[in-house]
């Protein structure tokens, strides 16, 4: 599934992919990058979380130039 990330946050065009077994994709055009996460689903109790994925990619887009 693809969402459109906020625009203030973020920049325009920014979007985010879920796929399964917590497969993570995000684009920010105006930061001109991609992060991906890979996951094997069954590997850990606690499971993957998107909300610490997304709050790893803020970090990265407010450092980045």
């Amino acid at each position: 599934m693809w969402w459109t990330l906020p625009e203030d946050g973020f920049g325009k065009g920014a979007a985010l992919a879920s796929g399964y077994g917590g497969q993570l994709l995000a684009i920010v055009p105006s930061k001109r990058l991609v992060m991906v996460q890979t996951a094997e689903s069954g590997n850990s109790r606690r499971g993957t979380r998107t909300r610490d994925f997304i709050g790893l990619l803020r970090r990265i887009v407010a450092a980045a130039p």
